[in-house]
């Protein structure tokens, strides 16, 4: 067991380990429709059984912090995990748009998986923000073989969300799209994160730049696919439909366990209404609690308040969750854990 698997499960607040022996096969090739190529790592136990695949598409990468936080101690706790980089990003071909790709991509992905010897025919999706998006763009669609999903901090409408009250969200909107058009080809790494906070001078001076079309250019001297997207289309264009799924959450049949709190962008329009009512499953979790996307001069944190930690905040609910996955269905609502709580 190394210092790192340690340190994640104290800070996770995890259940004991299955095993370490872990086996990781790295940039795994798998093809789209299109002739484009994605990478993906996969992790599971040396030896044992076929186990419950989790799937994470990120566009932030698959190693270091992804890997660590995200892969390595569900592996080590008796599931299979494979980490995608969405089109684009890390390695992966194809150029990264804005939400266009990830239903396709990701549902190519799943038929991928299904025709692997070690894929056991059980499916979960887990991952936040953008990782929780690519989760509600497939779930429709998935197939019986996806069992679970844990998409957190996230929307199933990746477009309103920017619009809170009517006006855009100019500072989450445009640190974002700058961040991804400067990193998105590499992944998130240590330099990139001190780059980003080299820019936030610029950022700040951005905000109050006219026209505001020009506002990307301003920090990276180039324009910025998603932010001047955003710019030409107005939150009610139609050139949004296609990647607002939130229709389509209603036809979702597998467990859900969302998580959200009073400071998250993505709050009013989670759908919690919808799941919890009008799903063809009768189990979805809904935590509540003081979680929050800081968004400080363009840098964005996750932050948790009175919890042992932002990182136990957001995954410990998660590991302890999913081992409904091996529970007959009619034992799943016995599985799941109690919702979150903010201490006085």
């Amino acid at each position: 067991m190394s210092f790192t698997s340690r340190l994640i499960s104290r800070l996770m607040h995890l259940p004991p380990a299955e095993t370490h022996d872990i086996a990781i096969t790295r940039n795994i090739r798998i093809p789209m429709p299109d002739g484009v190529v994605l990478l993906a790592d996969h992790y599971a136990p040396r030896t044992g059984p076929k186990l419950p695949t989790l799937l994470v598409r990120s566009p932030y990468g698959r190693r270091g912090f992804l890997g660590a936080m995200m892969a390595l101690p569900y592996a080590e706790r008796g599931y299979q995990v494979l980490v995608q980089s969405c089109r684009g990003t890390a390695g992966s071909g194809g150029q990264f748009m804005y939400t266009r790709n990830e239903r396709a991509d990701g549902l190519a992905t799943i038929e991928w998986m299904k025709q692997q010897e070690w894929f056991s025919g059980e499916l979960a999706t887990l991952g936040g923000s953008y990782l929780g998006f690519v989760q509600w763009a497939v779930a429709a669609e998935a197939g019986p073989e996806l069992k679970a999903m844990v998409p957190q901090v996230t929307t199933a409408d990746f477009n309103h969300f920017r619009y809170e009250g009517g006006s855009f969200n100019l500072e989450t909107s445009l640190g974002w799209s700058i961040m991804m058009t400067t990193q998105a080809a590499t992944g998130m790494s240590i330099k990139s994160l001190l780059s980003q906070a080299r820019r936030n001078r610029k950022l700040e001076r951005a905000y109050g730049y006219l026209p505001l079309g020009e506002a990307d250019q301003v920090v990276i001297n180039q324009a910025s696919q998603p932010f001047q997207e955003q710019i030409l289309h107005g939150s009610e264009d139609d050139y949004w439909k296609p990647i607002d799924f939130s229709a389509r959450v209603g036809e979702v049949g597998a467990p859900a366990y969302l998580m959200g709190g009073w400071y998250d962008v993505f709050l009013g329009w989670q759908g919690w209404t919808r799941m919890s009512k009008g799903s063809r499953t009768g189990y979805t979790k809904i935590p509540s609690g003081c979680l929050c996307w800081e968004k400080t001069s363009g840098a964005i944190s996750l932050t948790g308040h009175h919890w042992p930690g932002a990182n136990a905040g957001i995954f410990s609910p998660a590991a302890c969750w999913l081992p409904h996955l091996r529970h007959p269905r009619n034992q799943i609502a016995t599985a799941m854990i109690r919702p979150i709580q903010p201490q006085p």
